[in-house]
């Protein structure tokens, strides 16, 4: 996008409310309330910085795919207050809450992310800790799902642990240390690592994944996409932030 075009988006979220309604489910909201706001403001200066690089024109349509209750998504309303917003997770209420709370539509997800569908001609997408929690051949299936629903110049933007997680690991485990050593293992061996959880409560296929930027750069090759944005730990100081735009 043009700079002044981004910066005008930026600037008028600044100055915009974002609404301070939550659900009593928002786990994210109650393990941490200090960081909940600022996570999501960091997720749109960084979507901010990705436009910047990319060639969307304007952003007419957007999704915010693994929504949960909107630590994200109540922060892209006030960004994009003039865009259709589509709210997409396995968990149905939270979805409907979103659409109810900062105006858009509610969609369902799928755990079988074959079945993933999202509108077509999106211009922006965004997936924050989703593939965070998928073994390789899940990503390479969820980016292919997620990437057909861009309109050209669209930008699609995920998440990752990258090696910033590493260190972030000894001080927040994300997972048994005996499974995390896995995967710090197979990472320093391959460039990606993964291990289930073990909470039966969670989908099957559910875990912890350790991606290297070049195994993330593999995700999206193709005659069709150009990777146009990656910012290590650009996501609250935490998660790698990629972003791909669609060529046809």
């Amino acid at each position: 996008m043009n700079l002044d075009d981004v910066s005008k988006l930026w600037t008028e979220y600044r100055n915009a409310p974002v609404s301070q309604v939550f659900h009593p489910n928002d786990e994210m909201r109650t393990k941490g309330q200090s960081w909940y706001f600022p996570v999501g403001e960091s997720a749109v200066s960084v979507i901010s910085a990705a436009l910047a690089a990319a060639p969307t024109l304007k952003i007419n349509s957007a999704a915010d795919f693994g929504c949960g209750y909107g630590r994200v998504s109540r922060h892209l309303r006030a960004y994009l207050p003039r865009a259709r917003l589509y709210y997409l997770d396995i968990d149905i209420a939270a979805t409907e809450f979103c659409a109810t709370e900062f105006g858009g539509i509610a969609m369902p997800s799928s755990e079988n992310l074959s079945d993933v569908k999202l509108p077509n001609q999106l211009d922006l997408i965004w997936v924050g800790s989703v593939f965070t929690h998928l073994d390789h051949p899940q990503m390479q299936i969820l980016f292919e799902r997620l990437f057909e629903s861009l309109a050209p110049n669209g930008a699609l933007m995920i998440t990752t642990h990258g090696s910033r997680c590493i260190e972030m690991a000894k001080q927040y485990p994300y997972i048994s240390a005996e499974k995390w050593q896995k995967i710090v293992t197979s990472y320093n061996e391959t460039g990606f690592g993964y291990e289930r959880y073990a909470d039966p409560n969670l989908p099957a296929e559910w875990g912890v994944s350790l991606i290297s930027p070049g195994r993330v750069w593999d995700l999206g090759r193709k005659p069709s996409s150009r990777l146009v944005f990656y910012k290590e730990a650009g996501w609250a100081d935490h998660q790698d932030v990629v972003a791909w735009t669609r060529l046809d």
